[in-house]
């Protein structure tokens, strides 16, 4: 008999749905969409996971001894705004991703900054520890080319 169901109960109300065809192709072109999406998020979830594994292995790359050639093009000695002279920097990237930062300045002391750098391709990123900065530049062959807010300076590999 219709509308009765296996276990012997009839239904008191029998509801009968009908998707027009225009509404189950929007229906389907909504579900292959968040489909793609999901394969898309996926996938760029596991570019940066590789991404992630591959930054300490490059920071060999970028190791080694650097001199602070200039800043804002203008060669050592140079005046900050805040009328501090530095005479001299050096950069000590090691392999294994720490840096030190020593710069002489105009009255003799020397100031040493510490922290750790990571590289991707030629972009490296700089972490500060000293004074919680982050900064970034860039290695060309033996030159360095860092922002470090509004000055840029030049390093060249020794």
């Amino acid at each position: 008999m219709v509308g009765e169901r296996l276990d012997g109960v009839t239904p008191v109300v029998q509801y009968t749905f009908q998707i027009s065809d225009a509404s189950w192709r929007i229906a389907s072109f909504f579900l292959s969409r968040i489909d793609e999406m999901r394969r898309a998020v996926i996938a760029l979830l596991a570019l940066s996971f590789s991404a992630c594994l591959t930054e300490p292995s490059e920071a060999g790359v970028a190791a080694g001894r650097y001199t602070l050639q200039s800043v804002n093009g203008t060669a050592l000695p140079f005046t900050f705004p805040n009328n501090v002279a530095v005479v001299s920097e050096i950069l000590i990237l090691d392999p294994n991703g720490t840096f030190q930062d020593i710069a002489t300045r105009s009255d003799g002391a020397a100031v040493t900054d510490v922290g750790n750098y990571t590289v991707v391709g030629n972009r490296v990123t700089f972490s500060d520890q000293t004074v919680l900065l982050l900064y970034s530049g860039d290695i060309s062959g033996n030159v360095l080319t860092t922002l470090v807010g509004t000055f840029t300076e030049r390093w060249q590999r020794q």
